[in-house]
């Protein structure tokens, strides 16, 4: 009796369908239509009522009302239309249900499954079906993957191996096909391991095909690989040099900004030795200050401060330049010292400023004082002004025994004639280099010395004092063959004497590298431990001499050798050659090094790096890192890309805020200090409008994690997706639903124009009572029920044309006027083609078009034919009727216009067909008005 007496019962008792009026007390059936909606959204609802105004209808439909019955007419054929449209809403409610609740268990887990699915027909590789996982996966719509075959999501170089693995696995020959590359949309690549087998399914041979994604499994070595890159990056672009040397002092790496330095390329610098690269003096301090630097290391000494140190270098050309050398230890991941890290910075215009004078005099005066050379401090008389330590312990004397003492009377008696001259020498060009004499102690002992004298001269070119170092080698022979048979014995590298080809001594490291005793190596030639040919194809015998001769004609060898054990396991190994002269026999002097760690670390980095670099270059996202000051510090292509930057020097350095529009300047910053402080990425699923480089504007997502170093935050790295598109496509789905909206409104014109039709049959039938009239009604309440049937599905699933196929258009043509216009009127029709086309959707726009042609224009003839143009084909329909006149040619297509007072929609229904299919139509003339349709060829087909 009520809606709400209805709600009350519809609580706990369920039915099959719902038959409710329009006008009711409180509640009316609209509202009551909309309360059944929210609870239930496929129980079939009829509005069975007297209210017949089109508005009711339609809103009654768009809040989902099943049908929508007007009363009226005979009561038994009236009530026999409504039990017919009960029975047919039941059956397809229940229909439905069943076939959701089936459908809805196997999306459940098709769709729920966390690897790709794919369903692929076997006989032509198309594409059946796919879960959302695989369409995010590469990218695309689930209709866009109904369009491809497994041809298209692989890439093209691949396709071999591919197709080879689908057949196989299709045979049961395999079951997983590992690392199979698989192409996404946008053109990147990921890698997915796939366990596919055969199926059939509707006497249909299918592959079904899980993906794995794969590319994350080195996720982590990626993400420090990238670090590395970034280190690497830092090495090589830095103004700095960087360096590193081993625990013997050997330089293991240089920085290319060593040629910015010194002059010398990467190559040149490596292969020189310290005495080429730094003063005498430079390298003097160097060796005492590392090899105390070193001894603390061994012996397992935390380094508080790096060692530091000024040094005067060669440049190429013979220029020297002031370097300030810092270096700290390095160790592998057991804690072992394996060498130190350093950087050597051009401070040349430091060291003439001031502030470098009174620094330099500071650190002077620190090394004066404890230097392991005798330093003096000379008048220009030669008078002494002060000592170090050094001098004094070593010497004997007291301090006030040599302040103010001549510096000469120091030296032996025999070698003052030649004293006499180098204090000539001195005061007149105010420098010494490397004079070997011999000083007495205070005791009477003689030592030998190498003297160097540096002058300090006023602005008027006047000396005011000089600087005098003594190196004592009195002791140097011993030392040096000491230290020499140390280094022999424990050195970490394989060291040899070859006479010519032919092994003579050598450590106990070679007996280790070559797995063999000292009885197996020596008198053998260096080919013997070496395989037949090189990795550059070269003989092995050949080259070998060739770099033992170029050694002995004094040109120093560097290179890399492949070697074998004396079991023949092969290593890697660089390999240095040296001549020497011992007791006057030409030796050669091999230092042998096994790299095959380092050459696979080499190889393992090189290949993960360029693995990370396609990576991180061909993300379908913008990949950002910016510093704790909001600075961008790196960006890949894509977001120079996305913000239309010329190059990667326009951005960086910019401020994360300079990217943003200012309604989120704000908020982003506010964020960003928020994720700094709190040590977590607030940032992170931040959506904003961005301004590119020209102005522009983007809509983009945005997501970070922080970025790390040793437990300190020193910045965020950040992904950015561009979604204008997306929003774009939000935008042109609201307006799709607007117009669905529109074209439902319209197609009660449609109906009306047909039952008018059938009114005038039946009126015709009554007079003369001849069947055609009754097989005309039927024909067209049966298309009419096909235009409605289809409208609707298409209205719910979003598009106003459904499925296309060829139709022939002159037939379709006839057909359609058989019912629509008179026998009268003349129907000409001149080489139709076959059109591509929703053929229930066609037939409304002929029906429109004949119907406005003998209704409005009151026509005797309608003329159909076709013309090809270009890479299009036009329809123009044309009649003699009455002329559309000029100032209403512009209105024909709006909704609702009419030249009669009810108004229409016919033609604005034909423009939203023609327009769905991808088509154009136009009023071409006014007298006779001609309609014309623009039609690709694609969807044209003549039959011959």
């Amino acid at each position: 009796s009520s809606a709400s007496k209805a709600l009350d019962i519809l609580a706990f008792k369920s039915f099959d369908a719902i038959i409710s009026d329009y006008q009711m007390p409180i509640i009316d059936g609209l509202e009551f239509l909309a309360r059944i909606r929210s609870r239930d959204e496929h129980i079939p609802f009829i509005i069975f009522t007297g209210k017949g105004r089109e508005e009711i209808a339609i809103q009654a439909l768009n809040l989902g009302a099943t049908h929508y019955v007007i009363k009226g007419g005979d009561p038994k054929s009236q009530y026999a239309e409504l039990i017919h449209i009960v029975r047919s809403s039941v059956e397809h409610s229940r229909a439905k249900k069943a076939s959701f609740e089936y459908e809805e268990r196997y999306r459940i887990v098709f769709e729920n499954a966390n690897d790709g699915i794919l369903m692929v027909n076997r006989d032509n590789r198309r594409i059946h079906s796919a879960n959302t996982k695989f369409s995010d996966m590469l990218g695309y719509t689930q209709a866009e993957l109904l369009e491809l075959s497994v041809d298209d999501i692989h890439p093209k170089e691949d396709l071999e191996r591919v197709i080879d693995a689908f057949e196989k696995q299709g045979r049961g020959e395999i079951t997983i096909a590992e690392k199979i590359p698989v192409l996404r949309k946008d053109g990147s690549i990921f890698y997915a391991d796939i366990s596919a087998a055969a199926i059939t399914w509707e006497e249909q041979d299918y592959q079904l095909g899980i993906f794995r994604d794969v590319t994350e499994r080195s996720v982590l070595e990626d993400l420090a690989k990238k670090k590395d890159e970034l280190y690497r990056m830092i090495a090589e672009n830095s103004s700095d040099v960087i360096f590193t040397l081993d625990m013997n002092m050997n330089r293991t790496y240089l920085s290319p900004s060593v040629e910015r330095l010194r002059g010398y390329t990467y190559e040149e610098s490596l292969a020189q030795s310290w005495e080429e690269v730094m003063t005498e003096d430079s390298l003097e301090r160097m060796i005492i200050l590392f090899g105390q630097g070193f001894e603390r290391i061994r012996n397992g000494e935390e380094m508080q401060q790096p060692m530091t140190i000024e040094l005067e270098m060669y440049r190429k050309g013979g220029t020297t330049v002031w370097t300030e050398v810092s270096a700290s230890a390095m160790y592998d991941e057991e804690g072992n010292p394996v060498g130190v890290l350093g950087l050597t910075r051009d401070i040349s215009k430091r060291k003439s400023s001031i502030e470098s004078m009174i620094e330099s005099e500071g650190l002077f005066r620190l090394f004066f004082s404890n230097a392991p050379v005798y330093c003096y401090m000379v008048a220009p008389d030669g008078k002494i002004l002060s000592v170090n330590k050094t001098a004094l312990d070593s010497l004997g004397f007291k301090e006030d025994e040599l302040i103010g003492r001549d510096i000469s009377s120091l030296y032996a008696p025999d070698e003052m004639p030649r004293v006499k001259q180098l204090v000539r020498e001195w005061q007149d060009s105010g420098n010494l280099r490397n004079e070997k004499l011999d000083i007495m102690t205070k005791e009477g002992q003689r030592r030998t010395v190498i003297l160097s004298v540096s002058s300090v001269t006023d602005s008027s070119g006047n000396l005011t004092h000089s600087i005098l170092i003594q190196r004592d080698i009195s002791d140097s022979d011993l030392h040096t063959a000491i230290r020499y048979k140390t280094l022999f014995e424990n050195a970490n590298d394989a060291i040899f004497l070859m006479r010519d080809d032919i092994f003579l001594e050598c450590n106990d490291m070679t007996l280790e590298m070559f797995a063999c005793t000292r009885e197996q190596i020596l008198g053998q030639p260096p080919y013997r431990f070496s395989p037949p040919q090189q990795p550059d194809g070269r003989d092995s015998m050949e080259k070998a001499m060739e770099k033992i001769n170029g050694a002995i004609a004094g040109d120093s060898q560097f290179f890399y050798w492949k070697h074998i054990q004396y079991d023949g396991t092969p290593f890697d190994a660089e390999v240095s050659l040296n001549a020497i002269q011992i007791e006057g026999e030409v030796l050669i002097q091999a230092l042998v090094r096994d790299i095959t760690k380092r050459t696979q670390a080499e190889n393992d980095l090189r290949e993960s790096e360029e693995r990370y670099r396609v990576l991180y270059e061909n993300l379908p996202d913008g990949v950002i890192g910016v510093n704790t000051d909001g600075e961008l510090t790196f960006c890949n292509s894509r977001v120079l890309e996305m913000f239309r930057y010329k190059n990667e020097s326009e951005a960086i350095g910019k401020r994360l805020d300079e990217f943003l529009h200012p309604d989120y300047k704000k908020s982003a910053m506010d964020v960003f200090s928020e994720s700094l402080a709190t040590g977590k990425a607030k940032i992170d699923g931040f959506e904003a409008i961005g301004i590119r480089a020209d102005g522009s504007e983007i809509y983009f997502h945005l997501s970070s994690s922080l970025i790390k170093v040793d437990d300190k935050i020193v910045g965020i790295q950040s992904h950015l997706r561009d979604l204008s598109e997306w929003k774009e496509t939000q935008e042109q789905l609201k307006h799709q639903r607007e117009e669905l909206s529109k074209f439902a409104h319209s197609m009660a014109h449609d109906l009306r124009s047909n039952i008018h039709v059938i009114v005038g049959l039946a009126d015709l039938f009554l007079e003369d009572r001849k069947e055609k009239h009754l097989t005309d009604i039927i024909g067209i309440a049966g298309k009419m029920d096909a235009i409605l049937e289809k409208s609707v599905a298409l209205a719910e699933a979003g598009i106003v044309i459904g499925a296309k196929s060829f139709v022939d258009l002159e037939l379709l043509i006839r057909e359609v006027a058989l019912t629509s216009i008179p026998d009268e009127i003349q129907l000409k029709l001149g080489g139709l083609p076959s059109l591509n086309c929703d053929r229930a959707k066609m037939v409304q726009v002929i029906q429109n078009l004949m119907k406005n042609a003998h209704e409005h224009g009151n026509a005797t003839i309608i003329d159909i034919s076709s013309e090809l143009e270009e890479d299009y084909f036009s329809i123009s329909i044309a009649n003699d009727g009455t002329p559309i006149p000029e100032d209403l040619s512009h209105q024909v297509f709006k909704q609702g216009f009419s030249t009669k007072e009810k108004g229409g929609l016919g033609l604005s229904i034909v423009k939203s067909i023609v327009e769905a299919h991808g088509w154009e139509i136009s009023l071409e003339n006014l007298a006779p008005a001609t309609f014309r349709i623009k039609i690709p060829v694609r969807d044209i087909q003549y039959d011959n």
